[in-house]
């Protein structure tokens, strides 16, 4: 009932319009449903700048010292301030208030709660992006250590350290994974967001796979700079039935980066934007010194990745680029480099077979790992869903090449 009467506060007391209504699921979070039937053109949902909760807030700018926004993000604000909601540490408006009881409890789904010995049994890059979520989780609590006896002095705080450590995490959760993006002026670029209420609790959709446009295909929240809230509108083509629920795409995000940021993966049949990082199993097959230069020089060192959707599956050019390096036979790497110019479209026939099978063995090793840790992660549903993911992958791209599909 609380997200009900939230919805009717800020259309009540803030002038929101939505067509939208909150319904609560069996796993134990809420969707945003069509409580009628919505035209093309038709608003599904306008929240006003007065109900967003971001630095030019007034019940944040007017309440904090200045030197706390001359030192911190907008992140490490905006957790302080969700920090001292959650402990009820001050006084607030009752539009936070309710704002407040809208808002998950449990966070214990994240990998910022998970144990070493689970984090070990996902994919590298899973375990990569999340070990950058918990620096940065480190960094930002660091920065509120450092403020916090500003902030006990100023009264703003009275909670001891030791009880906001816990809330901090929590509240930490709350603004990355509910915030989007707002301009705010002299802002860095990473500095640049908002909570937006009861917006935020439009759950991700990814494209249908193969989709021809996969940017807009789905709904996503448009920021009108005049007024300066956010609004979503049905940019289809066709009337969306009563009832149906509203999702948008939170960016193109394979599913270790939705793991690693959200705390949840999709699965390999759901995202369209699928994909396999295979930086290190490259990188490996790098043995000479110059190698390595040249792909540094020419910007193409690291990021190597194979890609399930569009079908067939296929690796990227940067992935194609590298291991024609390495399978030169000399040190002579103009022809190389004439292919990388897009002089030539490929070294040599010689060079591309040898690429090629490179590849499709790269391909069944990550395919026999990935069999392995699926049977040994049976019953751990996501751990398993990424490694999946990675199976699936690794073995359309072989079966690519097995097919002689041009990349």
């Amino acid at each position: 009932m609380m997200v009900e009467r939230f919805e009717e506060h800020l259309v009540k007391d803030h002038e929101a319009i939505s067509s939208l209504s909150p319904q609560y699921t069996q796993h134990g979070g809420y969707t945003l449903r069509t409580r009628f039937a919505v035209h093309p053109g038709g608003t599904l949902l306008r929240i006003p700048k007065e109900s967003l909760l971001n630095v030019e807030s007034e019940c944040i700018r007017n309440v904090y010292p200045s030197s706390l926004f001359e030192s911190l993000t907008s992140i490490q604000i905006l957790t302080i301030h969700m920090s001292r909601m959650g402990l009820g540490d001050g006084s607030f408006t009752d539009h936070e208030q309710q704002y407040l009881s809208t808002l998950p409890d449990d966070f214990t789904f994240h990998p910022l709660y998970w144990t070493n010995e689970r984090l070990q049994r996902l994919p590298e890059q899973a375990q990569k992006l999340i070990h950058d979520v918990q620096r940065r989780y480190t960094e930002d609590l660091l920065a509120f250590e450092g403020m916090y006896e500003v902030l006990k002095k100023t009264r703003l705080i009275t909670v001891s350290l030791v009880e906001y450590h816990d809330k901090f995490k929590w509240a930490w959760l709350i603004v990355n994974t509910r915030c989007l993006y707002y301009p705010i002026k002299g802002a860095e670029k990473e500095s640049q967001l908002s909570l937006c209420p009861y917006l935020d609790l439009l759950n991700h959709s990814s494209p249908t796979p193969n989709t021809d446009n996969l940017f807009n295909s789905l709904p996503k929240p448009e920021i009108p700079m005049r007024e300066g809230g956010y609004e979503i509108i049905n940019n289809s083509d066709r009337t969306i039935e009563q009832d149906e629920e509203i999702t948008f795409m939170y960016g193109p995000h394979s599913d270790d980066f939705l793991l690693a940021e959200y705390g949840f993966a999709l699965g390999w049949q759901l995202n369209a934007f699928t994909e396999v990082n295979i930086t290190s199993e490259v990188t490996a097959l790098v043995k000479e010194d110059w190698k390595r230069i040249e792909l540094e020089q020419n910007g193409s060192w690291g990021d190597y990745t194979l890609h399930l959707y569009p079908s067939p599956a296929w690796p990227s050019q940067r992935t194609l680029m590298a291991l024609r390096l390495v399978c030169l036979d000399d040190s002579d790497a103009s022809a190389w480099r004439e292919m990388v110019n897009y002089q030539v479209e490929i070294v040599s026939e010689e060079n591309e077979s040898r690429a090629r099978g490179a590849l499709a063995e790269i391909c069944q090793n990550i395919a026999r790992v990935s069999r392995e840790m699926m049977q040994r992660n049976k019953d751990d549903s996501l751990v398993c869903t990424l490694w999946e993911s990675t199976y699936a992958t690794a073995t359309q791209v072989e079966d690519s090449i097995k097919r002689n599909v041009s990349f």
